[in-house]
């Protein structure tokens, strides 16, 4: 088989693969969150109280050249041996590789001078895995990382804005505020602590108005 020939299968096969309908696609990109909201955190009335508290976040906008705190990390408690483990995505800002995705989890282990970083989650019904690596960029402070995928090679920032004492949660995101994720060493996550990190995440001027809720039925 020639060059060309075996190129055009190629790309045949990966159009079928990663096929998905429209009506598939809006299933996925719009969710009904009304079952999800309700195993997020592990005290009472969560879909209200999330949306409430965003609401009273959000009634002074801020602007990002005005108001906005600098986007700072949790330098002083971010540190690698609580910082490894497996953690539960609560939530976070959509983007094209976690679309559709329930059960988000990230389990970050040692492997070599490097920390092998591997994602996993639930679409259509079928389990996905991508694995990256995630290194320090300053080798005085863990809580500014750079973290790399096959798909995605160059180094992005993966950067520990907050760090619970007791390393039950961190929130992580970006000096370009584009990129947004709450976790936890649980499924579940205390309502009045969430509200506290998006508060926190909102007066840096990150979206909050993005931040979706991970379904984690599966995991509880």
């Amino acid at each position: 088989m020639n060059t060309c020939k075996f190129f055009k299968l190629f790309l045949l096969n990966i159009s079928l693969c990663l096929y998905i309908s429209c009506e598939e696609f809006e299933e996925i990109a719009n969710p009904d969150d009304t079952d999800t909201v309700t195993t997020q955190f592990s005290n009472e009335s969560p879909d209200n109280d999330t949306e409430q508290a965003v609401v009273e976040i959000l009634k002074d906008e801020l602007t990002v050249e005005e108001v906005c705190k600098e986007v700072t990390t949790d330098k002083e408690d971010a540190n690698l041996d609580q910082f490894l483990g497996k953690w539960y995505e609560i939530s976070s800002f959509r983007e094209f590789f976690n679309v559709g995705c329930t059960c988000t989890t990230a389990t970050y282990t040692l492997s070599g001078d490097k920390i092998k970083v591997t994602n996993r989650c639930k679409r259509l019904g079928f389990s996905n895995k991508v694995e990256g690596t995630a290194r320090m960029a300053n080798e005085n402070d863990f809580s500014k990382l750079e973290v790399s995928f096959p798909f995605n090679p160059r180094p992005g920032e993966y950067w520990i804005l907050e760090f619970a004492k007791d390393a039950s949660y961190m929130m992580v995101g970006d000096s370009d505020r584009t990129q947004l994720y709450i976790l936890c060493k649980t499924p579940q996550m205390d309502q009045d602590i969430y509200n506290e990190l998006i508060a926190k995440a909102h007066e840096m001027c990150f979206d909050i108005k993005k931040l979706i809720l991970t379904d984690q039925k599966c995991n509880i």
